[in-house]
Formats: structure tokens, C-alpha cells, sequence
């Protein structure tokens, strides 16, 4: 077995017209989206400039150190999967365009995409995951109340403008963690025009939707366009509702690391699956979706925003800055959860106890279940 650098070690001689796009180069560009490249990969759709000659300017960027500080949550052999790209025949030639990033404090949005020409006729568009920013992480929780995010917007936008100005026959698009998110809901909602161009939507271990949405007749379009993949063990992609038909992919690392791509194992072009989900996943699936439809909307609302006041109080920006700072900003959150009103804590502990009672209800069930699973001492007979 092996992972995604050792697919391209291993399969980079091989051009897309030897061996197909598959799921796994989905994969490849979607981490690819996590490197910092604003400002060097064209932003226009008209300019396109291929990852190898990319990877030089990049080299060459007189911020280079700042760029190659992936943050806390990514995995900092992004910077060695670009160098692997650059130097491959499968993916050195690959052309991107419309690089595009937008972080915006008041709207609480975070967002990233790219366009990848994998020959002249098809495209595929990649849209960045939750990266190391607080901003990142408050919009993913909004998904909880919100109609739609600002990144949900802004991928229907993108993706519109990468059909329309590339003119491709063919799209695919795809993403890691709420990029897979994005992918789903700018497929979904694309008009007809450039919907009928659409091959896939790759979802990577990315939350999904609630389940009067997923049933839509816009949702209901792509679902046989939609491949998703989740780690055995799966939490960001646990969160809300998802298509039942998926892949479950093995992973070398242990808990919520598994929701590294860089973890998931692969045997020739396609993944190493199981059949089923770690018995940790299933239970935080139910329980925090339960929790979720128990919660009104406003309660839903109350709760993040009681809990990202308190986070945002550190005066980080960053999760790599929490944890930096950790006494420091532990203080101050601790202080400005004293300090919230007698409504916001009522809220924050009334929606804390829903969910301890179901966690307690769902871990009794779970337990049942394991020591069923248990096999039985034969009694010997006299």
C-alpha cells in the first residue's frame, strides 16, 4: 500500500491520455489548493501557466518562508507534494488558472479555488478546504443555521466563471474537508447550460447538508455524478446529512488524523477501502446529528456564535496562533466566557445538556451493540 506521493512516484511517467483522470489525482489537486500560490498562479481564467513553472516562481518568491507555513491542521508535505508535481510528467504540464482566494473578517468567510486544464477540452476545479484561520473554522460551524455560507456563494460564482470563460466540454469538481462542501453545493445549484458539461464531483471526507437539501431537486441532479470518500474514521465528514452511496478509505493514522489525505492508502490508481466505518464515527454521526434536529434554528445560531465570541476573545486569528499562545489566549477565553449574558450562557449550557443526553443515550446503544459483537465463552460440559 502507499499514499499519494508514492502514487505519483510511482505513476507520474503515465500521462492522462495512458491512464484517465481518476479519483485519486481529484484528490492530488484538491490538497494541491492548500499551497500558497496567490499572487504567483494566474488569477485570470485566460492566463495559464503549468505547476512545473509554478513550482520555480514559487521557489523564487521573496516570501517563500511565509508561504511554506502550512498552519497547525495542514500537513506541511504540501510543500513536498507541489515539488513531487512539478517534476512528474502526469502532472507537471497540467495548466492552472483563475487562482482566486478571499478571506473577509465581517462576512466570516473563507475561500480558495483553482482551475486545473487536464488537456485542452476538460477542467478541473478545486476548491480549498478550511485552512488554519478562526474565520475558516466559524463559517464551517454557520453550516449548522445558515441557508447557505458566503463560500457556498462564492463557489456557485466561481465555478459559473470557470465554465463559461474556459469553455470546456468537460468539468469536474472537487475538494478536501469543506471544499468537498463547496464542490457539492456549486454543482448542485449550476445552471443547466454548464450542468449538462459536468463528469464528477469529488467530495473528500468534506460535511455535508441538511437532509431537506440533499433531497432537492438540485442536490438530486448530481448524485450519480458524486463520488465521496471519508477516512474509517470520519468526524468533519460526519457532520450533517450525506448521499448514502460513498467509499470508506483506509487510512495509517488514528483518530481525527485520518482525515489527512496524505494518511489514505492506495494500491495502484485507486484507494484501499473497508466496509464499514470505525464504530467512533457512526456514533458521532448520529449524535451530533440528532443533537443538531433536536436544536431550533436560533439555538443553533446562539451557540456558535456564544462559542466563536469566546474563541475570537484570544485575539488570534489562527488556530497555529492558539495553540502558540495557549496560556495567554486560555486566559482571555476563559474571561470572556464569564463575561457572557445571562441569555448566551443559558443557551450555550441548555445546548451542552441536550447533547450530553444524547451522547450518554447513543454511547449505552453503541456499548450494547459492541458486547453483542463479542464472542461467547463455550461452557464446557461435566
Amino acid at each position: 500500500m502507499s499514499n499519494i506521493l508514492d502514487y505519483i512516484e510511482w505513476r507520474g511517467d503515465l500521462t492522462f491520455e495512458v491512464s484517465p483522470f481518476n479519483s485519486i489525482d481529484a484528490l492530488i489537486l484538491a490538497q494541491l489548493s492548500y499551497v500558497k500560490l496567490e499572487g504567483i498562479a494566474p488569477g485570470s481564467f485566460k492566463e495559464k501557466e503549468s505547476i512545473s513553472d509554478l513550482y520555480q516562481e514559487y521557489l523564487a518568491a521573496p516570501d517563500l518562508e511565509k508561504r511554506q507555513d502550512t498552519g497547525l491542521l495542514i500537513n506541511p508535505l504540501t510543500q513536498v507534494l507541489l515539488k513531487a508535481l512539478a517534476k512528474s510528467a502526469r502532472f507537471g504540464q497540467i495548466k492552472i488558472c483563475g487562482w482566486f482566494t478571499k478571506y473577509e473578517q465581517n462576512c466570516e468567510e473563507q475561500f480558495s479555488a483553482f482551475t486545473a486544464f487536464i488537456d485542452k477540452k476538460e477542467i478541473f476545479v478545486a476548491f480549498r478546504g478550511t485552512d488554519d484561520t478562526l474565520i475558516g473554522w466559524k463559517e464551517d460551524f454557520n453550516l449548522a443555521f445558515m441557508e447557505s455560507v458566503p463560500a457556498q456563494d462564492d463557489a456557485l460564482i466561481y465555478l459559473t466563471e470557470a465554465a463559461k470563460q474556459t469553455g470546456a466540454k468537460k468539468i469536474s469538481v472537487g475538494g478536501h474537508s469543506k471544499g468537498g462542501n463547496l464542490a457539492l453545493f456549486a454543482a448542485a445549484n449550476l445552471c443547466p447550460k454548464f450542468s449538462k458539461r459536468l463528469s464528477a464531483v469529488y467530495n473528500f471526507d468534506g460535511p455535508g447538508f441538511s437532509k431537506k437539501k440533499l433531497l432537492s431537486d438540485q442536490f438530486c441532479k448530481i448524485k450519480n455524478l458524486t463520488k465521496s470518500f471519508y477516512p474509517q474514521l470520519s468526524i468533519v465528514g460526519m457532520l450533517f446529512e450525506h448521499f448514502p452511496e460513498y467509499s470508506i478509505v483506509e487510512s495509517d493514522q488514528s483518530g481525527l488524523m485520518q482525515h489527512d489525505p496524505f494518511s489514505w492508502q492506495i494500491i495502484g490508481k485507486a484507494f484501499c477501502t473497508k466496509d464499514e466505518f470505525d464504530g467512533i464515527s457512526s456514533y458521532f454521526y448520529k449524535t451530533v446529528n440528532e443533537w443538531m434536529t433536536e436544536l431550533s434554528q436560533g439555538q443553533r445560531e446562539e451557540f456558535v456564535e456564544s462559542l466563536f465570541s469566546v474563541i475570537m476573545s484570544s485575539g488570534k486569528t489562527t488556530n497555529s496562533g492558539l495553540a502558540a499562545d495557549i496560556l495567554k489566549s486560555g486566559g482571555r477565553m476563559i474571561k470572556a466566557a464569564g463575561s457572557l449574558d445571562k441569555k448566551s450562557k443559558s443557551s450555550v449550557a441548555d445546548a451542552v445538556k441536550s447533547l450530553l443526553s444524547i451522547a450518554g443515550e447513543n454511547l449505552k446503544i453503541e456499548l450494547e451493540r459492541k458486547d453483542k459483537k463479542k464472542p461467547r465463552k463455550i461452557q464446557e460440559k461435566d
